[in-house]
């Protein structure tokens, strides 16, 4: 029993096998995190293009007319989901809030 405590030999597989188990889990928090940056990149950029698309859901008529603005509230939330599942196809519209001021999604 004491030669084998003593014997040096193969005491190194255990330190790999465990600084591999390592480097395999942090390598997968590295693709887990880089993918959830991209998605959210990707989904915030989706959501800024539709914001301002909707900028241009106005009624130019009362614009020329009176220069008031005044939005089309079926036409902002179309124009709204074309632009976002444009830019990204997995993403849809839960809720969306449309007054006189802005526009907005709780």
């Amino acid at each position: 029993m004491k030669r084998w405590l003593n014997d040096e030999e193969g005491g190194v597989y255990p330190l790999a096998a465990g600084i591999i188990v390592f480097v395999l889990a942090f390598g997968g928090l590295l693709i887990d995190g880089g993918m959830t940056i991209y998605h959210h990149t990707k989904l915030s950029s989706a959501v800024d293009a539709a914001t301002v698309a909707t900028l241009d859901a106005y009624d130019r008529e009362l614009w020329e007319e009176s220069g008031e603005i005044s939005l089309n509230d079926n036409e902002v939330r179309a124009i709204a989901t074309r632009y976002l599942t444009q830019n990204m196809e997995e993403a849809s519209i839960r809720n969306l809030t449309i007054d006189a001021q802005e526009i907005a999604s709780p």
